[in-house]
């Protein structure tokens, strides 16, 4: 493994998570950010949970999980242009503070060293101040959890309580939900701005720009600003995932941001990023146009799954479920044309991304061919029923409603074909009782829900999923078929050998009233010929 930069560079505190780490990829144990107390830096510096990360990235023996294994960030945005997490070189070192400088240079020594307990401070500090956005999509992961952590937030005052380290640092990092509609980290933006003993650190601002226009002129008063902005698509395709959100404004507020850069403030950064979803993929050549024109680097990321958007995730994301593109023949053209698009135009690391993103897609297909040869869920050969429930009413009669707080949790009646799951937590569910299987074998079961298709695109279908005794979810390929009318869900399952007993889950997406399958049917499947009467037996 090659030794990563970010513990001996980064300070990752986000209060939504709880969570302080040297980055937000890493995947075990963090110390916690415990929200209404501050401790002073060093504490968490120079903590256990941040010295444990120094040892795993020096190869020196630690306790518990390596939360950098198999890291999201050096799977995915790792290229022949961009080989680290960030660098200890800054482009115009003559414009850093003689604290900067010194800082720098102590951080580089003790990352060549392998330092463990550092004397130096953290040359960037990365801050979640909460999970509030002016917008809602779907794909974002916060959006499940905003309520829920509405009051988990950084203050613009805790902050500026390790002023001294902040004057070291290189960079100040302010992420949310969106910095400008969360008034705790607005008021930090312009504390700083307006704070001549910070000229030196550079600002970086993460948002998605639709509020920029409220905020320039604060914003004009900072030389060393970054504004990172999460685009995903251009024209029709951005106003069909940012919900809530208006291409036409947002390209108004980023086109006076670059006119900002050209004409007053040339030190000013600003770049976007987009996530890989299948209804975008059209838009690519477009997206890469308005790049490339507008003189804007970019780059492509793969979006995770997480408690919320399995509705998303399952029809969207592309890399994961490549048997989405079976509804579009051209994917690869797009793509293709977007990278030459780049090429072209001198951006490198974005045709770079984009192809990772093509190769793994060209992967994951592969693998769906070979997959589909022994298991292929719209080949399903009913056996055994095990649900089979014709109407919403139906449906229903099979769930029973889990919650940390069951008042908070009810099915209710949308219209007259179907009901609407009302939840507060994200891990609310509605679950089946326990079918038994017998763990001597394997079996197919094939699981097909339906539900109306909603009237308002903003609406999210439940989440259904099966899953086993053990608490893991079953996951087979997934198939999504769409008609004016309704959309239907089909997925089989190969049970693992020791499957004891298996039962349906139904969860919430997103932040509002998720819609509930108006049919569902569980059976198992004689598709590959393995199928014995005995296998699967129904308890009540």
């Amino acid at each position: 493994m090659k030794k990563c930069v970010a513990p001996w560079y980064e300070l990752n505190m986000s209060a939504p998570h709880n969570r302080v780490s040297a980055c937000c990829y890493y995947s075990a144990e963090t110390a916690d950010w415990e929200n209404g107390t501050l401790k002073p830096i060093e504490s968490y510096w120079n903590g256990t949970e941040l010295q444990k990360i120094r040892k795993i990235q020096t190869g020196q023996s630690y306790t518990g999980a390596n939360g950098c294994d198999n890291c999201h960030f050096y799977q995915n945005q790792i290229t022949d242009s961009r080989q680290a997490y960030a660098k200890f070189s800054v482009a115009n070192p003559n414009q850093l503070s003689k604290q900067q400088q010194q800082n720098l240079e102590l951080a580089q020594n003790e990352f060549d060293s392998g330092a463990i307990e550092l004397k130096s401070t953290p040359l960037r500090l990365y801050a979640n101040f909460g999970f509030f956005c002016n917008l809602s999509c779907k794909f974002c992961i916060q959006v499940p959890s905003r309520q829920e952590l509405r009051n988990d937030i950084i203050t613009s005052d805790q902050i500026y309580k390790w002023k001294t380290p902040l004057k070291s640092a290189l960079s100040i990092d302010v992420i949310g939900g969106e910095p400008f509609a969360l008034p705790e980290s607005l008021k930090f933006i312009r504390r700083f701005c307006e704070d001549d003993e910070m000229n030196s650190v550079t600002l970086n601002i993460y948002t998605n720009a639709t509020l920029l226009h409220k905020h320039f002129k604060p914003l004009t008063h900072k030389k060393k600003l970054g504004l990172f902005i999460s685009l995903d698509s251009v024209y029709e395709g951005y106003d069909s995932v940012r919900l809530g959100g208006s291409w036409e404004q947002t390209e108004r507020n980023v086109k006076e941001a670059l006119r900002i850069k050209r004409e007053e403030n040339p030190d000013w950064n600003i770049t976007t990023n987009a996530a890989i979803m299948f209804r975008t993929i059209p838009f690519l050549p477009d997206f890469a146009n308005w790049h490339v024109e507008n003189d804007v680097p970019t780059m492509f990321y793969d979006f995770i799954n997480t408690y919320g958007v399995e509705d998303i995730f399952f029809t969207q994301n592309v890399i994961a479920n490549p048997q989405l593109l079976d509804n579009l023949p051209e994917w690869e053209s797009y793509f293709d044309r977007a990278i030459n698009i780049f090429k072209d135009g001198g951006q490198i690391y974005p045709a770079e991304t984009l192809e990772l993103s093509k190769q793994k897609i060209i992967t994951a297909l592969e693998n769906l061919n070979q997959r589909i040869k022994v298991i292929d869920p719209r080949k399903s050969v009913a056996g055994t029923s095990l649900i089979k429930a014709s109407n919403a009413e139906d449906v229903l009669s099979f769930f029973e409603l889990r919650s940390r707080d069951i008042e908070s949790v009810s099915f209710v009646k949308h219209d007259e074909s179907s009901f609407i799951l009302n939840s507060k937590f994200s891990d609310d569910k509605a679950i089946t009782n326990w079918m038994t299987v017998n763990p001597a074998e394997t079996a197919l079961v094939t699981l097909k829900a339906q539900w109306s298709k909603p009237e308002k695109f903003e609406s999210r279908l439940s989440h259904v999923a099966l899953q086993s005794h053990n608490g893991q979810f079953l996951e087979g390929m997934r198939y999504y078929n769409e008609t004016d009318q309704n959309i239907e869900l089909v997925t089989t399952i190969e049970l693992p050998s020791d499957t004891k007993s298996i039962r349906v889950n139904i969860t919430p997406t997103g932040e509002e009233p998720s819609h509930l399958p108006n049919q569902l049917y569980l059976y198992t499947d004689q598709q590959a010929g393995r199928f014995d009467s005995n296998l699967i037996a129904r308890v009540g």
